[in-house]
């Protein structure tokens, strides 16, 4: 216990840190058009994840090499992006290149490359949704927790992961909700921060379909998908260009058109994602329980969802 109050004091005075240096050199979000927030406010202070991570493997001496180097890259390039701008083509490929690495890291090279290829551009594209759902206060940190404690659920029966690096990333999210899921937040993840916690949702999930052989464990990510998918159909058939930033994800539309408190928006988000959770390790260890259960989230996100639309849509 000490030792956890002691990281959690290392890892806050490190968030303060942060926080005068950004705001001496300005590495801050100004509102614009389509931001969700009206305060200039520090952005970048998601590097905390990648940086904990890796202090922490450093120390312990647990390291995992290949997931390490791509979380390094991937984390790398985002807070270039976050200081300056990184031009699409560049980001891209070095998000394809870590995905790989982590993906193979976990025995996905054994597969034949017609598995592999679309593997890795799911892994790529589940990352960037993660940075694109990453709009209003708390959502990315509250829906990461959801995936990280169900994984601390099943790491004790399968023991993927040393639990000191799964607390390490705990205190860390933990530190950094203090910050961000408010009211009116003190910083942003920024992209080193949204990605970071994406692709360690993908390592966390890789890691757990290559030691149990079931993809159920895909539906970790399943609120996330839903939401950018039905964005990027709507999108397309108003003939809007997909890759330009817009506000018309869900979670947008509830904060910003219909007035929710962003925390709120997070805490529904994150509670259909820990009970679809809840739902998949069921399954996956009572055997009694069957596969067709998966049904039922899929059906009552494919209604529900378009209602909710609907209804945020209207003025």
């Amino acid at each position: 216990m000490l030792l956890h109050l002691a990281t959690l004091a290392l890892l806050a005075a490190f968030m303060l840190l942060y926080l005068a240096i950004a705001r001496r050199f300005s590495i801050t979000d100004i509102p614009n058009g389509r931001s969700s927030h009206t305060r200039v406010t520090v952005r970048g202070a998601g590097i905390l994840f990648p940086l904990a991570l890796l202090a922490h493997s450093l120390h312990s001496g647990s390291l995992q090499m290949l997931p390490l180097i791509a979380l390094t890259g991937i984390a790398f390039i985002s807070f270039m992006d976050d200081l300056f701008t990184v031009r699409q083509e560049i980001r891209i490929i070095i998000h394809l290149l870590a995905l790989t690495v982590l993906l193979c890291s976990c025995g996905a090279c054994s597969l034949p490359w017609f598995l592999l290829i679309p593997g890795v551009i799911m892994a790529t594209g589940y990352v960037n949704a993660f940075n694109f759902m990453d709009g209003i206060n708390g959502i990315s940190v509250l829906t990461f927790g959801v995936t990280l404690v169900s994984t601390m659920v099943l790491n004790s029966i399968y023991n993927l992961f040393p639990t000191d690096m799964l607390t390490i990333t705990a205190l860390s999210s933990v530190v950094f909700a203090w910050f961000n899921l408010r009211k009116n937040a003190v910083c942003f993840p920024g992209d080193v921060g949204s990605i970071s916690l994406g692709f360690i949702s993908v390592w966390l999930v890789a890691a757990l379909i290559s030691r149990t052989g079931r993809v159920d464990f895909i539906l970790f990510g399943m609120v996330y998908f839903t939401d950018t998918l039905f964005s990027i159909v709507f999108r397309l058939r108003r003939g809007e260009y997909i890759f330009t930033p817009h506000r018309t994800h869900l979670y947008q539309l509830l904060a910003n058109e219909k007035g929710w408190p962003h925390i709120a928006v997070s805490a529904v988000f994150a509670g259909i994602q820990l009970l679809i959770n809840g739902l998949v390790i069921a399954v996956v260890l009572k055997p009694e329980i069957s596969i067709y259960f998966y049904a039922i989230p899929v059906a009552a996100l494919s209604v529900l969802y378009p209602a909710v639309r609907r209804y945020a849509v209207k003025p």
